[in-house]
């Protein structure tokens, strides 16, 4: 058992506190460990919340005693949280590969072999069943727009990135709506 295993149950009568046994788990089971007078681990803190029926009470007690020190925990993991994956982010936009530069490309080939097949096979269909030609019409105008629009978005934000590696920042049309207001 960790200290997530019991942060429901602690957020129940503390929510504060109870957010807390994620990211610092062991400063915050430190401080319900010694209001509940037990060991500083998550079973016996478990162990006394359950046969305690006083630990709900004492919980909120030192969410209120300690509650500016308990913000500040939980700010600091949040930004230990968000800095580490700010840092994973990097690591990735920095690496290259052919499947980093490659996986958008692959998108416009397998859409457009999709695309052949489907239109083959709608083909196929519509001559050996022409009595559901409208049906076979319409499951495949469903798979095509999702295809098309997907191929779409990619190519968008391909554009978008190839503006910006070069220096170019265009704010786009809901950037370019909010600039005309704010000029207003």
């Amino acid at each position: 058992m960790n200290w997530s295993d019991i942060k429901g149950v602690v957020g129940k009568a503390a929510p504060l506190l109870g957010s807390l046994l994620g990211p610092a788990g062991t400063a915050a089971g430190g401080l319900i460990a010694s209001a509940l007078g037990v060991d500083e681990s998550p079973e016996a803190v478990m162990q006394a919340i359950q046969q305690d029926p006083q630990a709900a009470v004492k919980m909120q007690q030192i969410e209120r005693e300690h509650e500016r020190e308990l913000r500040r925990m939980k700010i600091e993991a949040e930004t230990a949280q968000i800095t580490q994956i700010n840092e994973t982010m990097r690591a990735e936009l920095k690496a290259d590969g052919w499947f980093k530069s490659g996986w958008r490309p692959m998108i416009g080939y397998v859409t457009s072999f999709s695309f052949a097949g489907l239109m083959a096979g709608l083909v196929y269909a519509l001559f050996k069943e022409p009595g559901n030609a409208s049906d076979i019409i319409a499951e495949a105008s469903i798979v095509l727009t999702a295809m098309l629009t997907v191929l779409g978005v990619n190519i968008t934000q391909r554009s978008g990135d190839k503006r910006a590696s070069i220096g170019q920042n265009t704010p786009g049309i809901l950037g370019s709506i909010a600039e005309r207001i704010r000029k207003r």
